[in-house]
């Protein structure tokens, strides 16, 4: 390609490599993004699940502990008629 003028040239070219570094940029900035949004993702699923994982085990002593003490009563009173019979 032949040029009229050295300035236009040096102004073409120059023009080409600022577009390439912001096209360079941009594209680093998607892929830098994309990258962070994953690992963001990731980080944010893994508490969700110990925090499901830590209110299930709550749930599950809950419920224990309220068997266990309905079922002391009946459990004490057999021990105790067991006690007298024998």
């Amino acid at each position: 390609m032949k040029f009229k003028s050295i300035q236009f040239s040096i102004m073409l070219y120059a023009g080409a490599c600022i577009l390439a570094v912001v096209l360079a940029l941009v594209g680093y900035a998607l892929v830098s993004c994309a990258r962070s949004q994953a690992t963001t993702a990731d980080g944010t699923h893994r508490l969700v699940e110990q925090l499901i994982k830590a209110r299930v085990t709550t749930l599950a002593q809950a419920s224990v502990d309220r068997l266990q003490h309905e079922l002391e009563a009946p459990l004490g009173i057999a021990k105790h008629l067991a006690s007298l019979s024998a």
